[in-house]
């Protein structure tokens, strides 16, 4: 089991390459399982929902990328049989906007080892191209802390942080999760039992299963193409969010979004517990 982190040996080091494909049914469950198709009738929702002429958001990144991502727990630099893994922030990058089915290959690996004393933040970067092109589709990277492999001697080092203007927010939203989102959205690749399991999120010191954080990354990221963008998904050149609490099925969320210039910051909160559990912010181009 690793107990010391190397950050010269693991910075650089490369995850094993993967192909990877989608089609529109993909991205119709992916989308469904953010809550999308509420109420199923209205051309704002069909849109997300329906082949025709269907827009993909561009949080499906975050589950695209998935089978070039996965090989991260299988790196021998780095063993994490014994280890505690928070997904703590992501980000995708879109040069434009996403198609509806490709066949994609996968490549990429780890960009930064950032000491945070109890634990270690590690970046997994992953590029996701045209198989036959080698079109750049999108980048994600990653940002797992790992619990306990601290306190290494690295750099403290810290990414720029998110936050919303000194204002009020120029748009607020509502959504009321869905009693069985979980178990929609992980039919999108993330399996993890304590998010439909209660033995499994009792084990975990949750009183209940808990909803996916790439869940609420891609609510958060509607919302903004929603209610700031007018629905033109193509206009987001990047997303990126920081996950800061917990959330759990048929919970309502606040979600505040603030706009200056080519980039719109938004946070979301439980209704219920008043919790601050995410905040995100998408750069326009």
């Amino acid at each position: 089991m690793t107990t010391v982190i190397d950050p010269d040996t693991l910075i650089g080091t490369p995850l094993p390459g993967a192909a990877g494909a989608w089609t529109d049914k993909d991205v119709m469950l992916y989308q469904l399982g953010l809550g999308a198709g509420i109420p199923p009738t209205d051309p704002r929702e069909l849109r997300y929902t329906f082949e025709r002429d269907l827009m993909v958001l561009p949080s499906f990144a975050s589950v695209a990328c998935h089978t070039g991502l996965i090989g991260f727990r299988r790196l021998p630099q780095l063993d994490l049989s014994n280890v505690v893994v928070l997904h703590a922030e992501h980000l995708v990058e879109t040069p434009a906007a996403i198609p509806a089915e490709a066949e994609v290959e996968h490549d990429g690996g780890i960009i930064d080892v950032i000491d945070r004393e109890r634990g270690a933040l590690v970046l997994f970067e992953v590029n996701t191209r045209d198989r036959t092109t080698g079109q750049l589709y999108f980048r994600n990277v990653a940002s797992f802390y790992l619990k306990g492999l601290g306190g290494f001697g690295g750099k403290a080092g810290s990414h720029e942080k998110i936050a919303p203007p000194d204002r009020g927010p120029d748009v607020e939203s509502a959504v009321t999760l869905l009693p069985n989102q979980a178990l929609i959205y992980r039919l999108s690749g993330d399996r993890n039992p304590m998010h439909v399991d209660p033995e499994a999120a009792a084990k975990a010191g949750f009183p209940q299963p808990l909803l996916h954080g790439l869940c609420t990354y891609g609510v958060v990221c509607k919302q903004v193409v929603d209610s700031v963008l007018d629905g033109d998904v193509s206009s987001m050149r990047s997303y990126r969010g920081r996950f800061t609490g917990n959330v759990f099925p048929s919970e309502t969320l606040k979600v505040q979004m603030w706009r200056e210039g080519d980039v719109v910051t938004a946070v979301a909160s439980t209704v219920e517990r008043g919790d601050a559990v995410f905040v995100g912010e998408a750069r326009l181009g």
